[in-house]
């Protein structure tokens, strides 16, 4: 490929991967609304995004593939697997900046207090002690003040760390539907 057409593949990495990363986030927003509300709502969003977030990149990978293939421009493995890489990492850098500034500026702690109201319900106290989980109990109270002390920031390079994690496993799967051969059909003649 020449300098042109990797130039318009890392365009299309950077659109594709604004949509994964906001695809991420929103799966992220509706988990943290549906802790902070317990909204049936919030959870069916959670739902349908796990669903959008696992075909979204296959979806992406074949119309990367259509687009390559439609141009004579077909991509082998190795750069389907670099343009994925690259997508991902914006995807990620995306979804950890966006998680960073909703923790800090939107959220301001709601999460935190949730958690900590529904842990400190004597229903779930009870349940954990009947179980003979009390030291896993105030494990947990100690492992939310540790994170909620670590900072918002600390949250967001924990989420760059995973999604980068995954993204290079994604890249993976991707990048074979993007390097596959797929045959075009051609414009049939219109008959009268």
């Amino acid at each position: 490929m020449n300098k042109s057409n990797k130039k318009i593949l890392r365009q299309y990495a950077l659109e594709y991967g604004s949509f994964i990363g906001t695809a991420w986030f929103l799966l992220f927003f509706n988990y943290v609304k549906s802790i902070e509300h317990n909204s049936v709502v919030y959870a069916i969003g959670i739902l349908l995004m796990i669903v959008v977030c696992i075909l979204f990149p296959l979806l992406l990978a074949v119309r990367i593939n259509k687009k390559t293939t439609a141009v004579d421009q077909k991509m082998n493995y190795g750069q389907a697997f670099s343009f994925f890489l690259f997508m991902f990492f914006f995807a990620s850098v995306l979804h950890s900046a966006a998680t960073y500034v909703y923790l800090e500026y939107v959220d301001q702690g709601q999460l935190f207090i949730s958690i900590n109201n529904m842990l400190a319900m004597p229903e779930i106290k009870s349940t954990y002690e009947s179980l003979g989980l009390a030291n896993e109990y105030a494990q947990a109270l100690d492992g939310l003040k540790d994170i909620e002390e670590a900072g918002n920031a600390n949250i967001a390079l924990n989420f760059l760390g995973y999604d980068c994690f995954l993204g290079f496993f994604g890249s993976i799967f991707t990048s074979y539907f993007a390097s596959a051969t797929i045959k075009l059909k051609a414009p049939q003649p219109q008959t009268r």
